[in-house]
């Protein structure tokens, strides 16, 4: 490679938070407890609306939003309006109220509501759910499932932590180091980048010429061709100044190899030093 290193920031030095919680919120293990109940569950017709109802309303407004003779609203959800759900709550059915949303008298009757209840999960539950899902299917009653659940989360955290953690020293070096880029092989890189654009956008049928700076936004996070060969150019920058570090790290000469050779250099010393320094409680 023709590219070098000016001057490297040491990823040691990199201010990145080494400990991390690992105790399941209830929240987590209550909707995954759903999972055990959803086969079960039954629709009640509840006497006052609760969060979580779904209620048939009539509005009556001189704004056209709240201005219906029927619309759905699930309490809570803040879908419809959150201004207008919280004043639903503790409500009967068949009552007929003056609410007020964004500064405007709305006349709210409450038609009907239905509302979802779910059963106690229980052991049999659990022992069907596990019959049907290999990754519980060690799983015969509700505490094992449980147990079950809060290991999976916590190895999760365990899996975003480390790569976050790693992801963040990367992007230090990467981000406080000084690189000489050679324009030859930055070139090389954007040419095949945008040759592998151009190819992904012909097989779904589209074309940079075609595209509305919203389409361009959407697949590409810019509105203009200008702004593709600038992150383009970015993205080929990021990629030389890795190949260069990961080099570095491990005791590799840069100029004597290519950026096709050199991007097999490992990361394990990089993944040793967060494995030791993570902490978890």
């Amino acid at each position: 490679m023709k590219s070098y290193i000016n001057s490297l920031a040491d990823y040691h030095d990199a201010p990145v938070a080494w400990e991390y919680m690992l105790t399941c919120p209830q929240e987590h293990i209550d909707s995954q407890m759903r999972h055990l109940t959803r086969p079960y569950k039954r629709t009640e017709t509840p006497d006052r609306v609760e969060r979580g109802d779904v209620v048939v309303l009539a509005l009556e407004s001189e704004k056209e939003k709240f201005n219906r003779p029927s619309v759905y609203v699930t309490v809570g959800g803040g879908i419809f309006d959150r201004e207008l759900e919280e004043q639903l709550l503790g409500r009967g059915i068949g009552e007929c109220f003056e609410g007020g949303v964004e500064g405007a008298a709305v006349k709210v009757t409450v038609q009907k509501a239905s509302r979802t209840v779910f059963p106690e999960p229980d052991d049999e539950m659990a022992a069907a759910y596990a019959r049907e899902h290999e990754e519980f299917s060690a799983c015969t009653t509700v505490e094992s499932y449980r147990q079950q659940v809060e290991k999976n989360y916590q190895e999760e955290k365990r899996r975003e932590a480390f790569f976050g953690v790693m992801s963040s020293l990367a992007e230090y070096v990467l981000t406080h180091s000084d690189w000489e880029f050679d324009e030859e092989e930055l070139h090389s890189i954007e040419d095949w980048m945008w040759g592998e654009m151009e190819r992904g956008l012909t097989e779904i049928g589209k074309s940079l010429e075609q595209m509305t700076a919203e389409e361009l936004r959407g697949y590409f996070g810019a509105e203009t061709v200008e702004g593709i060969r600038k992150e383009i150019r970015n993205q080929a920058e990021w990629q030389i100044a890795t190949a260069l570090w990961l080099a570095h790290e491990n005791g590799l000469d840069a100029s004597k190899l290519s950026l096709e050779e050199l991007e097999g250099a490992g990361r394990e010393f990089l993944e040793q030093y967060v494995q030791e320094h993570l902490k978890f409680r």
